[in-house]
């Protein structure tokens, strides 16, 4: 729960580029370091604890979560998101990126390169994305009761934050996006918006 393997070599790239990459698995970090990403670190043998999070934290402002592109790796990032929560400050979050399913960072740098590794890490969703994205999925609820429980989903998450300018920062970010997505959900409002966009 201390240790991340990898931390000797990489601490040092991530220092000069503010870029910290982290995998579910020492394989993954030797796959990345050979093909270029030396900034690449894993736990060892357990999930992301909070003093790796602290740790990284030192490191990089946004550690970027790397995990496998699957159902274990994806529940394995939103349990790293839901411990990071309560410890997020001013500059400090993660970042996460969406492997391609069936792949974990090995697998895809062996088949896809290293253009493609640099393409979904620039690619990679801030934390607050990530939360939308995971209880949003691929469309807004339409009835009140579904909206109603977007609303404690994301509010549970965002009244976890200690640092209470993040947290409202956070509760006005969803606030802002319920409200947008319920709009944008109401015909009345799509023809509006038509109309205003023809004007323009």
């Amino acid at each position: 729960g201390q240790v991340l393997y990898g931390s000797n070599h990489a601490f040092i790239d991530a220092h000069k580029s503010n870029r910290l990459i982290v995998t579910e698995g020492y394989i993954d970090v030797i796959s990345l370091f050979m093909a270029g990403f030396k900034e690449t670190v894993a736990p060892l043998g357990t999930a992301l604890t909070d003093s790796h999070i602290q740790a990284l934290w030192k490191v990089a402002s946004e550690p970027m979560l790397c995990f496998d592109g699957d159902e274990g790796g994806y529940r394995a990032a939103l349990r790293t998101a839901g411990r990071a929560l309560p410890f997020l400050k001013a500059g400090y979050g993660l970042r996460f990126v969406n492997l391609p399913r069936g792949d974990d960072p090995d697998t895809l740098i062996r088949r896809e390169g290293k253009a493609m590794m640099n393409k979904l890490l620039e690619s990679s969703l801030p934390l607050s994305e990530f939360l939308w994205r995971t209880e949003i999925g691929h469309k807004f609820p339409e009835t009140p009761e579904g909206k109603a429980n977007i609303e404690k989903k994301l509010f549970g998450y965002a009244n976890q934050i200690k640092d209470a300018n993040v947290r409202k920062h956070f509760n006005e970010s969803f606030k802002d996006r319920i409200w947008q997505n319920r709009n944008y959900n109401n015909k009345d409002y799509k023809v509006k918006l038509k109309m205003e966009r023809k004007q323009r």
